[in-house]
């Protein structure tokens, strides 16, 4: 997933704001080959890795994002929960954590759509098969003696193929009362 970066900074910036913020006078005004012009890259440099090591903090507070911090959001999660297997690559531990967090939530569409789209799928659609309880003495027969008879059914369309572990993990964060069903295309 590609999240949007604030504005990176590079050392020549950093170095003229520097040199802006410093005092007036010959001395603060040097060539860049001077030893106060080197203290001043030295230093632009170092704020430059300082800026990017906060940019890429600001990326590991995002589980869907995170690679050095995958550790700690799976421990403080719970993950992976007994009797599971921990997921092979980054991307899967991604997803696992994503799905954790989610479970505690409510989940709107656009969330079932992102969920979907960091799992590989594409042009991924959510319906809403019904939105009240259907009992026996409703019209709704299909839905009471089908295979549908939860209260809640919500259709997933996505571009892909089958993938078992992503159906596992979506029917664990679901709502209790939904039923989901899977429509690959």
């Amino acid at each position: 997933m590609e999240l949007t970066r604030p504005w990176v900074a590079t050392a020549a910036q950093y170095r003229g704001a520097l040199i802006a913020l410093a005092g007036r006078g010959v001395a603060w005004m040097p060539s860049l080959t001077s030893r106060t012009g080197l203290f001043w890259l030295g230093l632009s440099r170092e704020l430059v890795r300082l800026h990017q090591w906060l940019l890429d903090l600001v990326d590991e507070m995002d589980p869907r994002a995170a690679t050095n911090t995958l550790d700690t959001w799976e421990r403080s999660l719970g993950l992976p929960e007994s009797g599971e297997d921990i997921a092979a690559t980054n991307a899967e531990r991604r997803l696992d954590v994503t799905a954790k967090l989610l479970a505690q939530a409510v989940i709107t569409e656009a969330e079932w759509i992102a969920f979907a789209e960091a799992a590989g799928y594409t042009n991924v659609t959510v319906t809403q098969a019904s939105t009240t309880m259907c009992t026996c003495n409703s019209t709704c027969n299909a839905y009471v003696q089908g295979p549908y008879y939860d209260a809640a059914v919500m259709t997933l369309t996505m571009t892909g193929t089958a993938n078992t572990a992503f159906e596992a993990l979506a029917n664990k964060i679901k709502p209790a009362q939904t039923r989901i069903i899977f429509v690959y295309v």
